[in-house]
């Protein structure tokens, strides 16, 4: 299991650190909130351990941030406020739960496993967007009744792309859920797979274009119904 500790006080964060490695947890860290952003948005994480008061951004920032690209990781938000609106504020904002410094460390511990705990929702085996439809038990993607006749890697970008139709995936979440972390395959592989899925959409004269949105990933948008 991957956790990120995102926290400014650098004696706090080396303990948070070293209590989450003793405990077997791979883990990384940062002091800012800019590190966290740019460290979130490319990286997959298990957990994220958050401080609220944070230099350069400060971690509701971050959390918006991070939400708004479309990252669902679990964020567990620690704050030194006692103010009840600043707890209602990080959960509106895409917080899965929080502590209140000063916090016991077993509580910490406990909290964090109970959100990597949480079953994902119900994920179908039939994913349809319009008149595209992907079959994960066939490993087949049909447009109105027509095989679209892909290789398997082809098909796990399509499957993260239909599962996110609308939203933006990451270069990150697709090379890492496809291919792995301990991969020598260099990441630009992904754009060769994108070009070929676009060639094989245009030739069925499929109204689906797959979009760039630079710097962050792939989205996967209908033309027109």
């Amino acid at each position: 299991m991957r956790l990120f500790v995102v926290e400014d006080n650098i004696d706090l964060n080396h303990a948070l650190v070293t209590i989450f490695k003793n405990s077997h947890y791979a883990v990384e860290f940062c002091y800012d909130g800019l590190t966290a952003i740019e460290t979130i948005n490319n990286n997959i994480f298990d957990c994220i351990i958050l401080d609220i008061m944070l230099p350069k951004k400060n971690g509701i920032d971050v959390l918006k941030i991070i939400r708004n690209n479309y990252i669902d990781t679990p964020v567990l938000l620690l704050t030194a406020k006692s103010d009840v609106k600043d707890k209602i504020l990080g959960l509106n904002t895409g917080a899965d739960d929080y502590l209140s410094k000063p916090f016991d460390m077993e509580e910490l511990l406990a909290r964090t496993r109970a959100l990597m705990r949480r079953k994902p929702s119900f994920e179908p085996d039939i994913l349809c967007y319009h008149d595209l439809i992907l079959n994960k038990q066939t490993h087949k993607i049909t447009y109105k009744n027509t095989d679209l006749n892909i290789s398997h890697k082809a098909f796990q970008i399509m499957e993260k792309l239909i599962e996110k139709c609308n939203q933006v995936v990451s270069y990150n979440q697709l090379f890492e859920t496809i291919w792995g972390l301990e991969t020598s395959v260099d990441i630009h592989i992904i754009w060769v797979y994108i070009s070929h899925l676009r060639k094989i959409l245009k030739a069925k004269d499929a109204p689906f274009e797959i979009n760039v949105v630079r710097n962050i990933g792939y989205r996967l948008v209908v033309l027109h119904d």
